[in-house]
């Protein structure tokens, strides 16, 4: 007769929408042999995994479509966001560039100046975070 203790672990990383579950169980067999198994489940993606989906089914009245219609207004916030954010760059080095003209025209080249570098600096981070995200691709 074995004697079995089962445990699960589960990690989230709710940033990088990924997810780790960590089963393991141990039996003690009557001979005194002690046998362990052991199984990672891992999912990326928007969504929990369908195990867990079904899971708040069962807990809670329709779940699983409110898992489904909170990942469907996280992706629609996402997308906004991306096409939000080269205007509003754009606008703000527009607006600096137009400044600095306008210091020039005043005879304020060091005002100038400093209303260029705003969108120098921006360009210089926006190179910079890409190339961070390509090595972190590789």
């Amino acid at each position: 007769m074995a004697d079995r203790t089962t445990n699960d672990i589960s990690l989230a990383d709710p940033q990088n929408n990924k997810m780790a579950s960590l089963e393991t169980a141990v039996a003690h067999k009557t001979n005194g042999e002690i046998v362990e198994h052991a199984r990672l489940r891992m999912w990326q993606g928007p969504l929990p995994h369908p195990d867990l989906v079904a899971r708040y089914g069962e807990i809670i009245p329709n779940g699983a479509d409110r898992v489904m219609a909170m990942a469907e207004l996280s992706l629609k916030a996402k997308i906004n966001d991306s096409k939000r954010g080269p205007w509003l760059g754009a606008s703000v080095s527009i607006i600096a560039m137009l400044g600095a003209l306008g210091c020039v025209a005043l005879k304020e080249p060091w005002v100038a100046t400093v209303f260029l570098s705003m969108p120098m600096f921006a360009v210089v981070k926006a190179l910079i975070d890409s190339g961070i995200r390509a090595r972190k691709k590789d």
